[in-house]
């Protein structure tokens, strides 16, 4: 269309000119010394169009000619560019659907066209991984920083995501320890720092980071609240497998105190104590923790707890149990510690109560065993067996039944006869 129009516009000017020349054509004279050229002016005008029209498509010819080797390289590269990129997301769509050789393959085949070369460097160092080639790897890592190395946080994330991956414990600890001096509040940088201390059992180092991560706001302090509580807990458990010794200096110098009173970091204190033999201090704890929070695993513990005065701790027990009246752990505490004080019949009916409520395996266990020393063998045996059932998964938890006139049981201690120290079943120890 625009073609047509210059046309028309041409042969619009061209009639113009010829109804102008009709009326007074005039002439062109060119003289030179001896010679001289005469010619209609409308003629002259044709010639120079003609002339400059010549002239233009010499030089667009020439310029086209001078231009033909840039053109032809430009779109050499172009066209490279474009396989490299197309290569390059193969790779990548290889990589994720997990043909690692293939991916490497693409990735490295025209990485030296491509216009991201860090992205074909770090694909082939997760591709290499995955094929388990870890030197190589490293390899394509160290090339990655070298095309891109105002990018070097980003790589030594991966670096050290992929050294973790690859079991490289001490590797990835120091790839982290020289991003922490690079990048000191990134979060990405403190929790791949945290992991690595729980994956090498750090704890101290993780207490320690967790005070920096709190600082920086990396992460939600719930998650840092619990990462903390965590450190000092296993720091606690590791003194209670090595050197009980350490247990107070952690307890009273290492543990801040707002977190004295968090049931897990309490649990894992008084389990320690329990196994250093520190039974009152334990047991004081441990009730004082069970004032603030009721904890099943506190419950338990406290149960397990041989303190110098049983009694008063049962009276506790049966103080929460008022509270508490079917908690199964608190009713298998109430058991074991009637044992203790030789309350006999109690104790059966709190445990009895307690594995009618779904109290743990150990409750059978205990059951079992006092009524062996009350001489009630066959019962016992029955108690055993369930409870073996139970840990199988083949229990149908039926009702308590009397094993010898086969009626329920009683299941309910306030609902118990007198059976204090001075009944018969009392008395009898084991």
């Amino acid at each position: 269309m625009k073609w047509f129009v210059f046309a028309l516009l041409f042969l619009a000017l061209g009639v113009g000119a010829a109804l102008w020349a009709v009326d007074d054509p005039g002439y062109v004279l060119i003289a030179r010394e001896r010679w001289s050229l005469e010619m209609a002016f409308s003629a002259f005008l044709v010639l120079l169009t003609l002339a400059f029209l010549a002239v233009y498509l010499c030089m667009r010819v020439l310029v086209f000619i001078l231009h033909t080797p840039r053109s032809v390289r430009v779109k050499r590269e172009t066209y490279r560019l474009r396989r490299a990129r197309r290569e390059q997301t193969t790779g990548i769509l290889r990589l994720i659907e997990g043909t690692p050789e293939e991916a490497r393959r693409l990735l490295l085949a025209h990485v030296a066209d491509s216009d991201s070369k860090v992205i074909n460097y770090l694909g082939a160092s997760l591709a290499t991984q995955r094929m388990g080639e870890l030197e190589q790897r490293d390899g394509f890592l160290h090339q990655a920083l070298k095309e891109a190395p105002e990018a070097g946080l980003a790589i030594g994330l991966m670096q050290a995501e992929l050294q973790g991956g690859a079991k490289q414990r001490e590797q990835a600890s120091a790839t982290l320890g020289r991003l922490v001096e690079q990048a000191p509040r990134n979060p990405r940088v403190l929790e791949l720092t945290m992991k690595a201390y729980r994956a090498v059992g750090d704890w101290k180092g993780m207490a320690a980071m967790v005070r920096s991560v709190r600082r920086a706001h990396a992460l939600p302090e719930d998650d840092i609240r619990a990462m903390e509580v965590e450190s000092y807990t296993e720091m606690l458990r590791g003194a209670a497998a090595s050197d009980f010794s350490d247990l107070s200096f952690i307890w009273d110098k290492v543990i801040p105190r707002r977190l004295r009173k968090e049931p897990e970091l309490v649990e894992a204190y008084g389990r320690a104590l329990l196994g250093a033999r520190e039974m009152d201090r334990c047991e004081s704890n441990v009730r004082s923790a069970l004032k603030h929070s009721w904890q099943p695993g506190l419950v338990e513990l406290y149960g397990r707890i041989e303190g110098n005065d049983p009694a008063a701790q049962l009276r506790h027990v049966e103080d929460w149990l008022k509270q508490h009246p079917k908690d199964p752990v608190l009713l298998l505490a109430a058991g074991r510690l009637a044992i203790r004080n030789r309350i006999w019949g109690r104790a059966r009916s709190y445990l009895e109560s307690a594995i009618n409520h779904g109290a743990p395996l150990e409750a059978y266990l205990e059951l079992g065993r006092l009524l062996e020393d009350l001489d009630e063998s066959d019962a016992a045996t029955g108690f055993y067996r369930r409870g073996l059932e139970n840990l199988l998964g083949d229990a149908d938890r039926p009702a308590l039944q009397d094993h010898a006139t086969g009626t329920p049981r009683l299941t309910d201690p306030a609902q118990a006869p007198d059976q204090g120290a001075g009944s018969t079943a009392d008395s009898k120890e084991s």
